[in-house]
């Protein structure tokens, strides 16, 4: 199941700054409707892909990649924007990074 952005960038920021637990992830960047994605590195100790199934059951959303060597955790395609308290309250998650939007001229 996918999920779907939402089209407003103050749904966004609200959700990036409203969590409800002692020890939020890091949140780097900010969101751009742009590109809609985001890259979650685990804590160390976490195993990438049981600890991905596992959030992936929680929230029912989409992973694009996995990774399980030189950084640990997955990117999330088309990102909606209140699943990012969420994830940044899970003990599994040491922090969350926007996709920057690049382009050659």
């Amino acid at each position: 199941m996918g999920l779907f952005v939402h089209n407003s960038a103050a749904a966004a920021t609200s959700a990036q700054t409203s969590t409800h637990c002692s020890h939020p992830a890091k949140l780097e960047g900010h969101f751009d409707s742009k590109v809609p994605n985001f890259t979650v590195r685990f804590r160390q100790g976490f195993e990438p892909y049981a600890t991905t199934r596992f959030l992936v059951q929680k929230y029912h959303f989409t992973v694009s990649w996995i990774y399980a060597h030189s950084l640990s955790g997955f990117t999330i395609k088309n990102v909606e924007a209140s699943l990012i308290p969420q994830l940044r309250c899970e003990p599994s998650i040491d922090s969350l990074s926007f996709d920057i939007p690049t382009g050659i001229t």
